[in-house]
């Protein structure tokens, strides 16, 4: 938290640029080290701006926002009351992935080990990667996600990838139901 010496909140860039300046001047940050800071938080800024817009346009839910030493960002999706799985960006990742995991529990995995090979091909042949997290009990998560690259990141590929998410999670839930 940002404390001016008045105590009063920027409420201009100008006030904002002015104590970002002081607190590193006051803490004798390394120049190197305050670029770097900045830039990730420029970063982080213009992403959330851009992800919360997209949402808003594509009328999605976005909750459960959370940033910390690994991730730039972090937020659930939902759609419609619908989760729809997270969307998540590392600092200095080339863009977001959007992801869900499917509970597949002890007493469905033979029916879905006998469905892999297929659902596997089709999760891989959508562009979703796979992996598989073991659940306490017994049975596992499939972890499915995609990747939107900062490039292409806009209201169609988003809604793209969303779809194709939603379709494959369908598809997986189809199987083991």
């Amino acid at each position: 938290m940002m404390i001016l010496p008045d105590d009063a909140k920027p409420n201009k860039p100008e006030d904002v640029r002015d104590a970002i300046l002081k607190l590193l001047a006051k803490n004798e940050i390394e120049w190197h080290v305050g670029v770097e800071a900045l830039q990730q938080s420029l970063a982080m800024y213009m992403d959330f701006r851009k992800l919360t817009d997209l949402a808003q346009e594509l009328g999605l839910g976005l909750s459960g926002f959370r940033t910390d030493d690994s991730l730039e960002i972090y937020c659930d999706v939902e759609r419609n009351n619908r989760p729809i799985g997270c969307l998540y960006k590392g600092w200095g990742d080339p863009g977001f992935r959007l992801e869900e995991m499917v509970p597949i529990t002890a007493n469905n995995m033979i029916i879905f080990e006998a469905q892999a090979p297929g659902a596997l091909f089709s999760l891989a042949s959508n562009g979703m990667g796979v992996s598989f997290c073991p659940m306490d009990g017994g049975g596992c998560f499939l972890q499915m996600t995609t990747v939107l690259y900062q490039d292409g990141f806009n209201a169609k590929t988003m809604a793209e990838a969303i779809q194709t998410l939603t379709e494959c999670t369908d598809r997986v839930k189809g199987l083991i139901a």
